[in-house]
């Protein structure tokens, strides 16, 4: 690299200041209120720092160069840093003092040449706390969860400062990953030189700490429960702040930035106090025709095969315990499998079984079994996901990745498990050379839900069933970009591996929830000149469900509060072309035993484009479609099978031309 300092990396750091200045100045922090009592919990917060401008520059100019960073690379980053802060120094206000200084009376910190630099809390969307957590301790306290937001605070040490270039030098030409996605301070998915913007125009952003709110109302007055100081931060990524409190379930609680001084950055979105349990009721009688191996006779059991249905047992042990597996009879091993005994034989000390998969309905004359599960993002919930044969644990920071290729395509998948949600990333890819193919990433988060199951069996029939998926929320962004892959076509393929998997047991039936994606991909794009670029952002917040009443199935799923941005819809070419692409996220299949009862049941979100050169005219439409699927052969009711649609709704994103 050249040791001459890139005037191209400049202008778009100035070109990016300008804007950003341009979007207004002025604002300035409340003082955060401390509540009776609380003066004892709030931590010795220092004065926020003052420096000239000159300083700032003395301080970069000492700065030296990490250990491993090419050296021009580093002259580089600390000269446009520089220029960049003077840019700042020069723009957005009006003289000053009689000295006629320029300063800026920006929406974060204060800059003047030859005055100081006075720091004020984060604010603004980037610094908005969007991932707070309210979690359930079971024992009349709650932890309060969030990660740490500060724009161009990169070495994360709670003020935006000359320090902050260094991870850039250091990650320098890296993607954006979790070890390093703090540092892309303009959310390109890379770190490079356009990262200094953030550090310029948030110079001297201070964050002391947290204060934290509760309301018995969302949108009521907030009052402080508790100051959390900055320096309790941990983890090795983004940090982290984790807060054990006694809260009221149903209050509303919010986390709110303040500088050293007190003063207030932007509060985050509330979330509610909510008590988070497990509840499982398994209250059945068996029928005469069953053997139950329940969990204190598991020891018997010495190797088994349910794909083969293949069991063997010790068979003096099965004697001794007055176990009746003989033929016909139906088998049932607590947390195991469900069978019809086809053949028992007694081969020197083992009982060897052979089956069939029975129905539960054949096992259980009368009764109810039901749960009311809630599916946290962690590792004892969620043990390990196998991708591609491979099983595959989250590792110490529970971050999960994995790259395989599939056919003619390449998928990428990563999942970070963050307790009240996980961060998922999915890409598929397809090059065909000389630059041209496509390329679909889907970038979200899915928040931590519920399953509710309740089923009744009465004279070996089942009666009821009633199922949901509640509180299915989450935001994400999805993205396609193609050039000249003529016609290639994923309809709604399966990602050939399941992105999560829950189990739980209740009483001795296993339960698996399989957390997936599928993916539309259907493109007609010309060679040479033809490309399309189309990216959307959502949110959701919805209940898939159904319920069965012995006769037929009834929707039960509703679509609540969701959002949609079309950020990018760019078709064009010399000839006409069509792009429709989409993602069904998250797919959730429910299974126990050997039967699937809910194959599938996903949220679907479609978007299609279209581009005539001839007319001309480009359109573009958005779908999001709650789908899924029923099938209870399990309880010997192989009729009962088909789709659902919970809700459905289209919008218009673009029409233009003829």
């Amino acid at each position: 690299m050249s040791e001459v300092r890139s005037f191209g990396a400049l202008a778009v750091i100035v070109a990016s200041l300008t804007a950003l200045l341009l979007a207004g100045c002025g604002g300035s922090g409340q003082k955060a209120t401390v509540g009776p009592g609380m003066q004892a919990s709030l931590p010795e917060l220092r004065e926020s720092p003052s420096a000239s401008v000159e300083q700032a520059l003395v301080e970069l100019e000492a700065l030296a160069c990490p250990n491993g960073v090419d050296e021009a690379l580093w002259v580089e980053l600390k000269d446009t840093l520089g220029e960049a802060l003077r840019y700042r120094a020069r723009t957005c206000g009006a003289p000053v003092g009689e000295n006629g200084r320029w300063w800026t009376a920006g929406h974060r910190s204060v800059l003047q040449e030859g005055i100081g630099i006075v720091s004020t809390p984060p604010t603004g969307e980037t610094n908005k706390v969007t991932d707070l957590a309210v979690l359930d301790n079971g024992d009349g306290t709650f932890d309060v969860t969030w990660r740490y937001r500060n724009a161009g605070d990169y070495d994360q040490n709670g003020t935006v400062g000359i320090s902050d270039i260094t991870p850039i030098a250091i990650h320098y030409g890296e993607d954006e990953s979790f070890a390093n996605e703090w540092v892309d301070g303009d959310d390109s998915g890379a770190i490079g030189i356009s990262d200094i913007t953030p550090i310029a125009m948030n110079y001297g952003v201070r964050c002391a700490g947290y204060v934290i709110e509760s309301c018995g109302t969302a949108e009521g007055d907030f009052t402080p429960e508790h100051t959390e100081d900055f320096g309790n931060a941990a983890g090795e990524g983004r940090l982290e702040f984790r807060t054990p409190l006694t809260l009221t379930v149903g209050d509303w609680v919010r986390v709110v930035p303040i500088d050293g001084a007190g003063d207030r950055g932007d509060p985050s979105d509330p979330e509610e106090v909510i008590e988070w349990w497990d509840d499982f009721t398994y209250d059945v009688t068996y029928s005469s025709e069953t053997t139950y191996i329940d969990e204190e006779n598991l020891d018997l059991l010495q190797d088994y095969d349910t794909e083969t249905h293949s069991y063997t047992f010790d068979a003096q042990g099965v004697a001794a315990a007055g176990l009746d597996i003989s033929p016909g009879r139906i088998l049932l091993i607590h947390g195991v499998a469900l069978e019809t005994v086809l053949d028992a034989r007694t081969v020197g000390d083992d009982l060897i079984v052979e089956g069939e998969n029975a129905y539960l309905t054949d096992a259980i004359t009368d009764g109810t079994i039901a749960w009311d599960y809630g599916v946290n993002f962690t590792a004892d919930k969620i043990p390990s996901m196998l991708i591609d044969g491979k099983e595959v644990c989250a590792d110490e920071n529970g971050v999960i990745e994995y790259e395989f290729p599939w056919g003619d395509y390449t998928y990428a998948i990563k999942v970070e498990l963050r307790d009240a949600y996980a961060a998922m990333e999915f890409t598929i890819s397809k090059d065909i050379g000389g630059g041209l193919g496509a390329k679909l990433v889907l970038e979200g988060n899915l928040e931590r839900f519920r399953v509710n199951d309740l089923m009744e069996i009465h004279g070996s029939q089942l009666t009821s069933f009633d199922h949901t998926y509640e509180k299915m929320q989450g935001q994400g962004s999805i993205s396609l970009v193609a050039a000249g892959s003529m016609e290639d076509t994923m309809t709604l393929v399966d990602l050939p591996a399941p992105l999560l998997i829950v189990p739980f047991a209740v009483g001795p039936v296993p339960v698996v929830l399989t957390i997936e994606a599928k993916f539309l991909v259907e493109v007609i794009v010309p060679p040479i000149d033809g490309s399309s670029r189309v990216t959307v952002s959502f949110s959701y917040d919805s209940d898939l469900g159904f319920s069965y009443d012995g006769v037929s199935v009834h929707n039960s799923g509703t679509l609540g509060s969701h959002s949609f941005n079309d950020e990018v819809t760019e078709t064009g070419g010399s000839s006409a072309l069509g792009v429709n692409f989409g993602v069904a996220f998250p797919r959730i299949k429910l299974s126990a035993f050997w039967g699937k009862i809910v194959p599938w049941a996903h949220i679907q979100f479609v978007i299609g484009g279209t581009w005539d050169p001839i007319a001309p005219c480009q359109t573009a439409d958005y779908e999001i479609r709650g789908v899924g699927d029923v099938d209870f052969t399990l309880f010997k009711l192989s009729d009962v099978v088909g789709n659902l649609e919970f809700f459905r709704q289209t919008e218009e994103l673009l029409r233009a031309g003829e």
